[in-house]
């Protein structure tokens, strides 16, 4: 694995800069910075540079949260850390506050995900992640099914985007009995080729619909590590598996598969060790 990599796809550096935020905060809020303008010029390079790093952690974080947050941290890195002392302590308190709160709210979706009972049947909605065909003999869809004992019906294809899907695939869900999973591995190419959110939404919404219909089905959602500047791909589909009550696997389970080079043939289509490693993971994450 890539630790730098993976460090950011995975969004753990989200919390690396939060740390050093509160730490730099709480430094001046007890007057370790005092007489000490050295230290002061560090902490400040430091404080500014947690925020473009927290930025290109790739958290789908919601809009306006982002622009609380950015305004909260912002002016204490510019200029309070060598303000006076009464507007020093104001601003790292507000900058404090702000981050500590931004990390309760992203800790939810990195924490381990409700264990879900073992399927009889798992539907995979997908791309050439979960469909194979490169040289792989048994993609992950296989191996989870023949591991736990369920029937499989794997709709992946490749090439798919989540509005191909709804043409493609979802004529095939078949009708909703007890003991269904479907697991939803789509939205990679929307986003690699960059085409509009909306659309995603749109289209990822009705495949949520559709798997949901009958009330008898887990839904699963592998998350995406998200490419800088695309958050609102990861902020999509967090909604999304909010509102359809849908479990959704953190991405790091992902990142920490495609970043590993002997997981993969370039970087994105997995090998077999690849697909054994992210049957293993999504096992483990869901308890099967």
């Amino acid at each position: 694995m890539q630790p730098l990599l993976y460090h950011l796809y995975s969004g753990q550096l989200f919390f690396s800069a939060a740390i050093l935020m509160v730490a730099i905060a709480a430094a001046s809020l007890v007057g370790l910075l005092e007489g000490r303008p050295a230290l002061r010029s560090v902490c400040s390079v430091i404080a500014m540079a947690s925020i473009p790093a927290a930025a290109l952690s790739g958290t789908p974080m919601p809009a306006p949260r982002a622009a609380l947050l950015l305004g909260a941290t912002l002016p204490f890195a510019l200029f309070g850390i060598a303000a006076p002392p009464r507007r020093r302590t104001l601003l790292a308190a507000i900058a404090m506050a702000a981050t500590i709160a931004g990390v309760a709210a992203e800790s939810r979706w990195h924490l381990p995900v409700t264990p879900l009972s073992k399927p009889r049947r798992i539907i995979v909605v997908g791309d050439s992640l979960s469909s194979g065909g490169f040289g792989e003999s048994q993609p992950w869809p296989q191996i989870v099914a023949s591991q736990v004992g369920a029937e499989l019906q794997n709709l992946a294809l490749a090439g798919e985007t989540a509005s191909s899907a709804i043409q493609n695939q979802l004529p095939d869900i078949p009708p909703s009995r007890a003991g269904d999973c479907v697991v939803i591995a789509i939205g990679g190419n929307d986003m690699l080729d960059r085409l509009p959110p909306g659309g995603f939404e749109s289209a990822l919404a009705q495949i949520l619909e559709a798997s949901v219909a009958g009330g008898q089905r887990n839904v699963v959602i592998l998350e995406l590590p998200i490419v800088p500047g695309e958050w609102r791909y990861g902020t999509i589909q967090r909604r999304l598996a909010t509102r359809h009550a849908a479990t959704l696997i953190p991405k790091r389970l992902l990142a920490g598969v495609l970043l590993d080079p002997a997981n993969t043939y370039d970087g994105l289509h997995p090998t077999q060790r690849g697909h054994a490693r992210i049957a293993s993971e999504i096992r483990a994450a869901l308890r099967w």
